[in-house]
């Protein structure tokens, strides 16, 4: 059995934030787009079991409106952080075996790189927009181009 991987990109950031870039919160349009998100998911029946976050406060409350939507904890994963050695993410793939779905909420640059590194089935135009989610499987050995993509959701085009 499979184990899927969705990449979702944090929600929209507030603009009047005027602090640090790791304690930005989302904006309410960011949160309404997420709540949207999490039902076309749910739709498609692509149900996380986990929910991990970058350690940033706008990918937290991302994760957050995940989790309730789902039912489930979120826990903090320092490995999503937007510095991240994309590599190293092959890592925390659980084995395909689990059947699992696993959501990662982080930011758009490394997960994108995530993606690219996993699959080479991406479509070059795929930008990552705010609240977006690319969706990816493992069906075997977690490696490099072992990946199949499965779709990818914008939330600024979608529904």
């Amino acid at each position: 059995m499979p184990t899927t991987i969705l990449l979702i990109r944090h929600a929209q950031r507030a603009n009047n934030h005027h602090g640090p870039d790791r304690s930005c919160p989302i904006s309410q349009a960011g949160r309404a787009t997420q709540e949207k998100v999490a039902h076309e998911l749910k739709t498609l029946g692509l149900i996380p079991n986990r929910i991990y976050f970058s350690p940033t406060r706008r990918t937290e409350e991302t994760a957050a409106i995940m989790g309730a939507a789902f039912h489930i904890d979120t826990v903090t994963e320092p490995a999503l952080a937007f510095a991240a050695d994309e590599g190293a993410l092959f890592a925390l793939v659980p084995d395909p075996s689990s059947n699992e779905t696993i959501a990662w909420v982080g930011h758009g640059p490394p997960l994108l790189t995530f993606a690219q590194m996993a699959t080479r089935e991406i479509p070059i135009d795929i930008e990552m927009a705010t609240s977006s989610v690319i969706v990816l499987q493992f069906d075997g050995e977690v490696n490099l181009r072992k990946a199949k993509f499965l779709r990818y959701i914008n939330a600024e085009t979608s529904g």
